[in-house]
């Protein structure tokens, strides 16, 4: 579902005020940064479909000398969605526009939606991507980092105990879904790199 009239007022005020604050700036010399952020994007792209043949291929592990049930989905999603991320700071670059370090991500999104969605420029479809992509990335680092803090406080507090019991380290999906996700993430940021990649070169 897309935004509503209350969500792009909030998002126009956000924007608003990040100029103020200098969160985002309008920076001519900004236009300079285009072919890093792209450069940055398409190798998050390269990484992120790089973990993806890893994690699905015995023959990459053996090689690797990784163990028969390694796999890095949450990352193909980290990195699928930085890809974005990057692409999505490309476009705001070539429309004289940079992000600080501070809220970043929020900032990007949110001047997506007022420089390039609301007039147009960018279709819906992209940012709903874009969106969907960051949500689940935050979400699967968020849940991986409290898991390990979790085994690490146990393991501990109990070594012997943990040794005894000890299984493959589990997160609250199941493989399958993870892969699924993972590869949904990667089809997404394949459409959105190959759209602001046209943006840009307008």
């Amino acid at each position: 579902m897309f935004l509503d009239a209350n969500e792009i007022r909030k998002i126009e005020g956000n924007v608003k005020a990040y100029l103020q604050d200098g969160i985002l700036k309008k920076d001519p010399s900004a236009k300079d940064l285009v072919g890093i952020y792209m450069q940055n994007a398409e190798r998050s792209f390269a990484t992120a479909s790089l973990l993806l043949d890893i994690s699905d291929s015995s023959e990459l592990k053996k090689a690797n000398k990784m163990e028969p049930d390694f796999e890095t989905y949450i990352w193909v999603l980290v990195a699928s969605y930085y890809s974005m991320f990057y692409a999505a700071n490309a476009l705001l670059a070539k429309s004289g526009l940079r992000t600080s370090e501070k809220i970043a991500h929020k900032a990007t999104s949110d001047a997506l939606v007022v420089y390039f969605i609301l007039n147009n420029k960018l279709a819906k479809s992209m940012y709903e991507s874009y969106q969907e992509s960051m949500s689940i990335a935050m979400d699967l680092t968020k849940q991986d980092m409290e898991t390990f803090m979790k085994k690490a406080e146990s393991l501990a507090s109990a070594l012997e105990d943990e040794r005894r019991k000890r299984g493959k380290f589990q997160y609250n999906m199941k493989l399958e879904m993870k892969r699924s996700k993972a590869v949904t993430s990667l089809e997404r940021a394949r459409e959105f790199i190959k759209e602001i990649r046209t943006l840009v070169r307008k």
